[in-house]
């Protein structure tokens, strides 16, 4: 048997929690407000057992667990999500404010 992993982020939108039922493996997941500016990360989350939530996020960034401290993730950067692939294959792009969050 394959393992065939996903090491592409998965952006949700239109969510402010998610869980772990059925998974295989741990994420990381990164939650962004309305104006895609990250609220929370939350880090290994472990399969089957995990759920998460923020009340004040619009979507949910899920990725490799590990990848969030790989990529200098933190609570006020702003994500952009360009198509420089196609529609269905969206690149995530997350770089850092030149203001913080009050």
């Amino acid at each position: 048997m394959i393992n065939h992993f996903v090491t592409a982020p998965l952006l949700l939108v239109s969510t402010n929690s998610i869980h772990m039922c059925f998974m295989r493996f741990a994420i990381d997941a990164v939650y962004l407000d309305q104006d895609n500016i990250i609220v929370k990360i939350v880090k290994n989350l472990h399969p089957w057992i995990g759920i998460s939530a923020c009340f004040h996020a619009a979507s949910v960034i899920e990725m490799l667990s590990g990848e969030a401290e790989r990529l200098h993730l933190e609570i006020g950067m702003k994500g952009k999500c360009s198509d420089e692939i196609g529609r269905k294959n969206k690149k995530i792009k997350i770089y850092k404010l030149t203001n913080s969050i009050k």
